[in-house]
């Protein structure tokens, strides 16, 4: 008899009700919005901050010395870029001193921008060096992956060249000469960076004009 009643109340929807319904709650904290834009960038560099040593930004604070012009145009982060400029087989040369340690970064990476292929093709040599403030000990990379519009150079610490001798420098420099002790090892140079120096050289009879 049990039987027939259940089997004629869930046949009449009715068996349903004698059971309590499961409450439904609502998540309120929950809110969609609709995106517009043709496509969704998302910044890592902010993520990655602590990971990296930020040795120059190329603004107008900071004190490099040498022929530049400060672009607040034409830049990849920040505030500027530094435009150097160098014509018929002559050197530009920039330099900022700053303390530095970079014994333990790996990878140093610096972005670069050349206006066109011309441009490029009249680079006859982009340097950059880490040193002393006498010029007696560095390390130098020879860049040369510079390619139109902005590159990011990525420079293996264990490319660099070392060297070691007498450099020439500037008057300013001289009554520092015999304060800096040029017999520094490879090794430990990399904990006591006290210079950063950039070189632009153009070819013969051309113009080049790099954006740092």
């Amino acid at each position: 008899i049990l039987f027939i009643v259940l089997a004629y109340l869930n046949n009449n929807g009715s068996l349903a009700s004698l059971f309590p319904k499961k409450a439904t709650v609502l998540n309120k904290n929950i809110i969609q919005m609709e995106y517009k834009e043709k496509e969704y960038k998302a910044d890592y560099t902010k993520k990655f901050e602590d990971g990296a040593i930020k040795i120059a930004n190329f603004e107008k604070w900071e004190k490099w010395q040498g022929d530049f012009n400060i672009d607040d145009m034409n830049y990849w982060e920040g505030e500027s870029s530094y435009i150097v400029i160098a014509k018929n087989n002559q050197s530009n040369i920039i330099t900022l001193r700053k303390s530095l340690d970079l014994s333990d970064s790996p990878v140093i990476k610096i972005l670069i921008y050349s206006a066109d292929q011309e441009n490029v093709n009249n680079i006859k040599n982009t340097t950059l060096r880490f040193g002393n403030l006498a010029d007696t000990a560095y390390y130098e990379y020879d860049i040369r992956n510079i390619k139109p519009g902005w590159s990011i150079i990525e420079m293996p610490k264990e490319n660099f060249s070392f060297v070691t001798g007498s450099a020439p420098a500037t008057e300013k420099e001289d009554s520092e000469k015999n304060n800096t002790t040029s017999n520094v090892t490879s090794d430990r140079l990399w904990g006591s960076i006290e210079k950063i120096l950039i070189v632009v050289k153009a070819r013969p009879n051309t113009q080049i004009e790099l954006s740092f």
